[in-house]
């Protein structure tokens, strides 16, 4: 049975990213059909919400899914959502998704990563983009595919990059900064988030 201090911490979480996507309770409630009262007593934790209504407002405020299932954990409900590996079984048509995508890719470097910014995929051209950079080739062993080995690889990997590439490489980390924002700030890894710090470092050297 969910307790009023349950309740309390799904309502700090929901609370939080309404906040980070800058949506007012009129805005969410409009979105959901739910009253702006019953979103404010889910939120002070008054109210006890429903599994339904946690899944309502985690789709109008574009919860991921992994997130998703910690709010119901935190209200007592079960997840909805299945969590596998990449190797899974059951991911095999992903796998094979991605490297079509990475080989469509070519000529151009492509890299495929997971929420925690660990490489899981890359294409021929990627690797080769390693010989002009000062990164450990080591770092973009993935594995054979379709069945890659997620390797410690970050995008903020890359040192010292040579001028040509600097551009680039920051357009890249942006572009990563900010799906990771998007993704939630705090709900990833320490590693995840230095990714903005090593960005502003990127756009130094060029």
């Amino acid at each position: 049975m969910a307790t009023a201090s349950t309740s309390a911490g799904v309502g700090s979480l929901l609370r939080g990213w309404r906040d980070r996507r800058r949506m007012t309770q009129l805005e969410l409630a409009l979105g959901t059909g739910i009253s702006t009262r019953h979103l404010s007593f889910v939120e002070t934790g008054r109210s006890k919400p429903g599994r339904d209504t946690l899944l309502r407002v985690a789709e109008q405020l574009d919860i991921p899914y992994r997130d998703r299932n910690q709010i119901l954990l935190a209200a007592g409900h079960a997840p909805a959502f299945p969590e596998r590996r990449l190797q899974d079984a059951a991911l095999a048509p992903v796998r094979l998704a991605i490297d079509r995508i990475l080989d469509a890719h070519e000529p151009l470097p492509g890299m495929a990563f997971d929420r925690g910014w660990d490489l899981v995929a890359a294409n021929a051209s990627a690797t080769a983009l390693v010989d002009g950079v000062d990164i450990d080739r080591s770092l973009l062993a993935t594995g054979e595919r379709p069945s890659p080995r997620p390797s410690s690889a970050r995008p903020g990997a890359v040192h010292h990059q040579p001028r040509p590439l600097a551009r680039p490489l920051s357009r890249a980390a942006l572009a990563t900064d900010r799906r990771h924002r998007r993704c939630g700030v705090g709900g990833l890894d320490g590693g995840a988030r230095r990714l903005p710090g090593r960005r502003r470092r990127w756009r130094g050297r060029r």
